[in-house]
């Protein structure tokens, strides 16, 4: 049998290019529970190389069953193994991925199982950053810790005594004092723009420009340059497209 799955992809060979190329990572084992087969993305992330796993099982180089493995569980079971989360630990870290396995069938026969599986672990830990941010700006402490007292003058020109209205100041105070993103919702003419310049004001950038754009007065075609930049002669180009477009539409039609 595990002649017969090294057979199938030295018959394929291209099949080796293509899963090199893969972000995600694949494993291809035997009946046996044998890895035959681990993509780039797979040495990189566990350690291993292709001589590294040669003869060896799943067992024996991750210490997982089929009870813990979505790879061993579509062998034993024949079923695929679709969007299952699992966590193992390989050279002293923690791995989370997300696997979808199935079982390889030639002629009827089963000959071995796969699994393409994407690393989540990186999205965990911004996940918790994130989590730990919000948790910072909530509870009225700033990055180093300590407990903000009062509101900045930054935020003077915000006047307002509802009770509301004096949360968001000094959640907005907080918000300043973490590296993070913000993002500000309201309805027009709320002074979702005086919110955002005294953000800025109390923040660590406040020696830096502050830029309003109104992104509705924009041209879509546009947007995306002006927010990202463009290469040299883009408008020039755009320019001279819509004139002959213009031209176009003004041309008699015979």
């Amino acid at each position: 049998m595990k002649r017969r799955i090294k057979e199938l992809l030295k018959d394929h060979p291209y099949f080796f290019d293509i899963f090199d190329r893969m972000s995600d990572a694949v494993y291809i084992c035997d009946t046996e529970e044998r890895l035959i087969y681990i993509n780039k993305a797979a040495e990189k992330l566990d350690g291993y190389t292709m001589d590294d796993i040669c003869n060896r099982t799943v067992g024996e180089l991750y210490a997982l069953d089929e009870t813990n493995s979505p790879l061993l569980r579509a062998l034993t079971s024949k079923k695929p193994v679709i969007d299952s989360v699992f966590r193992y630990y390989i050279n002293g870290k923690e791995i989370i991925q997300l696997c979808n396995s199935g079982p390889l069938i030639l002629n009827g026969e089963l000959i071995g199982a796969y699994t393409i599986q994407r690393d989540e672990t990186k999205i965990k830990d911004i996940i918790e950053r994130n989590i730990s941010l919000q948790q910072q700006i909530f509870s009225g402490a700033d990055s180093s810790g300590e407990k903000s007292s009062g509101l900045s003058e930054e935020f003077s020109m915000l006047l307002g005594e509802d009770p509301t209205f004096l949360q968001c100041k000094k959640m907005a105070l907080r918000a300043a004092q973490n590296d993070s993103a913000v993002m500000i919702t309201a309805d027009t003419g709320c002074g979702k723009e005086m919110f955002a310049k005294c953000i800025h004001n109390a923040s660590t950038r406040k020696n830096g420009p502050f830029l309003a754009l109104n992104c509705a007065a924009i041209p879509e075609n546009l947007l995306e340059s002006l927010l990202f930049g463009t290469a040299k002669g883009a408008f020039t180009e755009l320019w001279k497209e819509r004139v002959f477009l213009s031209r176009l539409k003004a041309a008699p039609c015979f």
